[in-house]
């Protein structure tokens, strides 16, 4: 049972809240239960990389249905599931810490409590060892994210964005329900731990669908009503339990011909993501595009053949994401803790990216070697593009708050690091670092001749402003295809047509003539349903 004690730490602290509200409303008690035993958790986890016999586990539940069932639902710490729950659990630390900073806008213990129930939630999926644990914590994951997005619409539209996205989200959990269906038609057993390549398309095609990938599309365009804080714990955390699956592959997960096509989803998904991170306005603006520019490459890693690759990306993603969305401070030792993050992702040798790039590019040299190379240096220049913009200060705030926000956000940098030593990363390597000295080389140098032309208040060459306003043109309508917007549109308008055909329906039958109506309608069901109709 040692497998779960973080699990049940994060939902024992939250019922703890609960209680307390009940009992005794207080702010200030809700945030120290909530930060002690999350920081317990982390210790605990950490702790674990070093236990004796380590991987933990597996730990297996037979008979967990009411009825007769040779199902089971395991959980297991290995390498991988490690270094998954230490981020996830580090992310949770620093917005919590960081949470004092934002009381002028979170005035709940509501996204606190979700916030641990998510992350443990989190933990079950990255911690499964069988297809149907990572089933049904895929599918708590999905219906708390939809509850808490539909809690705080405030439009109509912003409700359909959410179902939508949840359709997309379940579309993939489908995916996952054949590949255990094919296996057992086979007669092989499946475990995530030891899946065979005619099984690990489906689950790569899964962890696509859900991640945007293949095809791509963006399951929130916008965030509704959710910003820094929780919001970054509430993006975050489905992307990582799906990224999991990656690393789980084996390495010839897709043949030659598919491989390719599927590649150029790929590359096009990442391209895209970067680009638009790095032309978001500001950081919060561009998280949907961080998440789907490391998805495309996480993905891409493992259609490659290099599924340990996916663990960097997954791990960069949480972690260096989680340090920029969740700070707001951007002067000082704030400024200097997003310049170790940027060091960090560079993918130089023995930095915690570098084993990512042995799956990011992969020799004979090709143009999609070219494109992924191009989406890392967006990704790097968009991140320092976004860590030097102008933030709220924090000096006004009481020395206490001002003594935790900047441990929160360190601590991601530690965990990031220690991922990297001692997790499923690879360890440290010197990594291919022709690729990532050349992605950092178009970054850096991109960055100066944008931040020589702003200082010195340069007109942008006419050509540029030219290649600009077209790339612009051509994004916004290859976006409007990529992201699937036509098909969002489509399943809207039939969705509001079936709203206003029941509404009609219910209109009718709640009228006088009801009962006739109804009486109507099961005759002219049993003539379609019953052969030459009711005798």
């Amino acid at each position: 049972m040692l497998v779960l004690l973080p699990v049940f730490l994060l939902i024992a602290a939250a019922l703890a809240i609960l209680v307390l509200q009940r009992v005794r409303p207080s702010i200030g008690y809700s945030w120290l239960i909530a930060s002690i035993v999350s920081i317990i958790t982390w210790v605990v986890i950490l702790v674990y990389r070093w236990y004796p016999g380590f991987p933990v586990g597996p730990v297996a539940f037979p008979g967990w249905l009411p009825f007769s069932s040779s199902q089971v639902i395991s959980f297991q710490f290995d390498p991988i599931s490690w270094s998954y729950a230490l981020a996830l659990v580090a992310l949770l630390v620093a917005f919590l810490l960081t949470a004092p900073s934002r009381l002028e806008f979170e005035t709940s213990v509501a996204p606190w409590v979700s916030a641990l129930i998510l992350v443990s939630m989190g933990l079950l999926a990255v911690l499964a060892v069988d297809p149907l644990t990572l089933m049904l914590s895929w599918a708590a994951i999905d219906l708390i994210e939809l509850a808490v997005v539909l809690s705080t619409a405030r439009q109509g539209k912003d409700a359909r964005q959410a179902v939508v996205a949840f359709s997309a989200r379940i579309t993939g959990v489908m995916v996952l329900v054949w590949a255990v269906y094919v296996s057992r038609h086979a007669g092989e057993p499946l475990t995530l731990t030891a899946v065979t390549p005619e099984v690990g398309v489906y689950f790569l095609l899964a962890a696509a669908l859900r991640l945007g990938v293949i095809p791509l599309h963006l399951a929130y365009t916008r965030d509704i009503h959710l910003r820094r804080g929780f919001g970054s714990i509430l993006r975050l955390v489905a992307p990582a339990s799906s990224l999991v699956i990656l690393s789980r592959l084996p390495a010839a997960v897709v043949t030659p011909n598919l491989a390719i096509y599927m590649l150029g989803f790929c590359a096009l998904a990442g391209l895209y993501g970067s680009v638009m991170w790095l032309l978001s306005s500001d950081d919060l603006t561009g998280r949907p595009y961080w998440i789907i520019a490391f998805a495309g490459i996480a993905v891409g890693s493992a259609v490659r053949g290099y599924p340990q690759a996916t663990v960097p990306w997954g791990i960069t993603m949480l972690l260096a994401g989680g340090l920029m969305f969740l700070s707001t401070a951007r002067y000082g030792p704030h400024l200097i803790g997003l310049f170790i993050g940027f060091i960090s992702i560079t993918g130089l040798p023995f930095s915690p990216a570098a084993p990512g790039f042995t799956g990011l590019v992969v020799l004979p040299f090709s143009v999609l070697d070219i494109l992924f190379i191009l989406t890392y240096a967006f990704i790097l220049l968009g991140y320092l593009r976004h860590s030097i913009r102008g933030g709220p200060e924090t000096r006004e705030l009481e020395r206490w708050v001002q003594a935790a926000y900047p441990v929160g956000l360190y601590l991601l940098i530690v965990s990031y690091w220690l991922i990297g030593i001692f997790g499923g990363m690879g360890g440290p390597i010197v990594g291919l670092w022709a690729a990532s000295l050349a992605s950092l080389a178009i970054a850096l140098g991109s960055f100066a001749w944008l931040w020589r032309r702003a200082r010195q208040a340069m007109p942008v060459p006419a050509p540029v402003g030219v290649v600009a306003d077209f790339g612009r043109r051509m994004g916004s309508s290859l976006a409007s295809f990529f992201r699937l917007d036509w098909v969002y549109q489509f399943i809207t308008s039939v969705y509001v047509l079936l709203q206003g055909v029941l509404g009609f329906l219910t209109q009718i039958l709640e009228g006088e003539g009801g009962l006739l109506w109804a009486l109507v309608l099961v005759a002219l069901l049993a003539t379609l349903i019953i052969p030459g109709g009711i005798p």
